[in-house]
């Protein structure tokens, strides 16, 4: 078992809960792979023509820099992104997360969005 988390929502403040788990069970984990991500914003796709193993991260700057990292923070590869550009706007902004279906197991991401520049504000 890698991580194991448990949240608590709406709860009010100063509130209590109660919460009892039996059992836990350590599945095992199968390690797939994520195959040639997309992510698509505001109906705009970005596709990463790469093989991402299990633990590693791809990390997109812009159209010239996308590295693929391993485990342990190595470059495995140089990434050219297909498509775009990506574009956020002030306000409410539509994201969406893809790959290819992956026959060994489903495939499983954690996204990160950042931004950096000036602020978008709706004036």
């Amino acid at each position: 078992m890698e991580s194991f988390s448990l949240w608590y929502n709406n709860l009010p403040p100063g509130g209590a809960a109660t919460c009892a788990l039996s059992p836990v069970k350590a599945l095992p984990l199968v390690e797939a792979p994520v195959r040639n991500p997309v992510l698509i914003v505001n109906g705009v796709s970005l596709r990463f023509p790469v093989e991402i193993p299990c633990g590693a991260s791809l990390e997109f700057q812009d159209m010239n820099t996308c590295v693929l990292y391993g485990k342990k923070g190595e470059e495995l590869a140089r990434v050219t992104p297909e498509g775009g550009p990506l574009m956020l706007e002030p306000g409410d902004n539509q994201v969406s997360f893809a790959c290819d279906a992956n026959p060994e197991a489903p495939a499983r991401a954690r996204v990160t969005i950042g931004t950096f520049g000036e602020p978008l504000t709706g004036e």
